[in-house]
């Protein structure tokens, strides 16, 4: 019988607490369990291992970068031209 994607969530939630703490003997231990239990392939089992429940930062806000450029070449105008007066 072929688990249900949320007893896999599950299964990978719980491992994933023991593998972040452990050795790398434990880890290859807890890889192995992941990969019979769910039938996932041992790469893509390692990633998850090792990505699950991190958050990371997909994308920049546009617009705060072009102001904060457009602030910065103002800067440099203003300070090359105090330099140009003295």
């Amino acid at each position: 019988m072929e688990l249900t994607m949320r007893e896999k969530r599950a299964g990978t939630n719980k491992l994933t607490k023991e593998y972040r703490g452990a050795g790398k003997k434990k880890k290859s231990e807890i890889l192995d369990t992941l990969v019979q239990i769910t039938g996932y392939d041992s790469c893509n089992a390692s990633w998850l291992l090792h990505h699950w429940g991190k958050k990371y930062l997909m994308g920049i806000d546009v617009q705060m970068v072009e102001s904060r450029v457009a602030a910065v070449k103002s800067l440099l105008e203003i300070m090359s031209l105090d330099r140009s007066r003295k």
